[in-house]
């Protein structure tokens, strides 16, 4: 096992693992425009506000700027939930920036809204983004020959974890994707499975990064 894989093995139950490495990715890689179909705005400095962690006084987790100059914002979530007064703030916002949004739900926020109900909140601006669909876009950069191989350890580390992730969401079976129907019983499912992997007092419904948004 790399440092990296050991990394995200010890930390994967945490949010802001899962920024971080987005962060780095969209940063170093070409994963934007397999992720979120275009590609970012090019880096002039080190601090260049093309790609920012917790922007606009934390509205979201992540900014991006793409090539064409448009603003973009990505809100992760893994385990924590993801009301809708908060899709309603973040809807708000993207309307008065002129932005585009990307909600990356990775955990059991999946279940909370449809792609067609971010759709209409955000009137066409915002896009929900799921576990398989990460791996798709990070298949997508490990394909690119011209990828520094730091970025292809991290790519493929992180990419390995998802699928982990993914096949155990899914109970191993044969279907790839989440169902939208019978979602409270798998998600009850889901919840009795996580509590056995993490310590007696700890339960997936519990806000686990401070920097997670009300």
């Amino acid at each position: 096992m790399s440092g990296i894989s050991l990394l995200l093995e010890t930390a994967e139950r945490y949010e802001r693992t899962h920024q971080l490495v987005l962060f780095a990715l969209l940063k170093e890689s070409s994963l934007s425009e397999h992720l979120l179909g275009a590609p970012r705005r090019k880096l002039h400095t080190d601090d260049d506000k093309a790609i920012e962690l917790e922007p606009s006084g934390g509205k979201f987790d992540l900014k991006i700027i793409f090539d064409s100059d448009i603003t973009a914002y990505l809100e992760l979530k893994m385990w924590a939930d993801f009301g809708y007064k908060q899709l309603q703030r973040q809807c708000a916002f993207l309307k008065d920036e002129n932005a585009r949004g990307f909600h990356i739900l990775l955990g059991k926020a999946w279940f909370k809204h449809t792609p067609e109900e971010i759709d209409k909140e955000s009137e066409g601006r915002a896009k929900k983004i799921g576990v398989a669909d990460v791996i798709r876009a990070l298949d997508n950069v490990l394909m690119q020959k011209d990828e520094k191989h730091d970025v292809h350890e991290l790519a493929l580390a992180y990419r390995n974890k998802l699928q982990n992730h993914l096949n155990w969401l899914n109970g191993k079976t044969d279907t790839g994707e989440m169902s939208d129907t019978g979602y409270e019983e798998w998600l009850a499912k889901l919840k009795v499975e996580y509590a056995k992997k993490q310590p007696s007092d700890y339960t997936p419904d519990e806000d686990i990064a401070s920097s997670e948004h009300a």
